[in-house]
């Protein structure tokens, strides 16, 4: 879903709308490299609660409240973030930062290291044109030129291909974990097929109040 200035390289400036899971707890064997991380190993119903609680280091059951209240400040009642047929069901993005924000987390671009507020993020907007789409990064590109000092939580656009949805992944560093890494955390050769070819497309730095620039 992202300080003191330490730009990325280029992401692109597209906002966010709905996101489901691509599933979750998929052990994977993909010869990855295990990393040294500060990233949390949650759980969740869906990417969004596993990101939001991997960056946050929240208890799950805490992760999923905040969620669901930052959708209740929005007029949705979600009874689950579980992911539903059609790409219904999960969360947002914006519902995730928030989340993050309720539970005592501060929120900063990571571009201008300027704070953010997640209510600042849309809730619902356009999908990339294609050529947003093909100048954005892939995951691979993004882990392996992001220079922020901070967690992030990272929303990735999938290929206008039928039937495929909106993911997030907690990133820090060169290293990213998500509800489908099979409770690892792994660099870029850990990136498995279904989002390969997915795009960063947006990048919210998530930073402990007490921590400084």
């Amino acid at each position: 879903m992202v300080q003191s200035p330490c730009p990325l390289a280029v992401v692109s400036n597209i906002d966010v709308v709905h996101i489901s899971s691509l599933g979750i707890g998929r052990l994977r064997d993909r010869g990855a490299k295990l990393m040294a991380s500060r990233l949390h190993i949650a759980g969740g119903a869906s990417c969004g609660p596993v990101a939001v609680g991997a960056v946050t280091s929240g208890i799950d059951q805490d992760v999923d409240a905040a969620i669901k209240a930052a959708a209740n400040e929005d007029g949705e009642f979600p009874a689950s973030l579980a992911p539903g047929p059609n790409g219904a069901g999960g969360s947002n993005f914006r519902h995730q930062a928030r989340g993050a924000e309720l539970l005592g987390w501060t929120l900063y671009d990571p571009a201008s290291g300027n704070a953010v507020s997640a209510k600042s993020i849309p809730r619902a907007i356009p999908r990339p044109s294609e050529q947003e789409f093909q100048k954005a990064l892939t995951l691979a590109e993004f882990l392996s030129q992001n220079k922020s000092a901070d967690l992030l939580l990272c929303l990735l656009e999938p290929p206008p291909i039928q039937g495929m949805e909106r993911h997030t992944v907690a990133v820090d560093g060169a290293k990213f974990y998500d509800c489908n890494t099979g409770g690892t955390v792994l660099d870029a050769n850990g990136i498995y097929s279904e989002i390969a070819n997915h795009r960063v497309i947006k990048a919210i730095a998530v930073r402990s109040k007490t921590t400084t620039a």
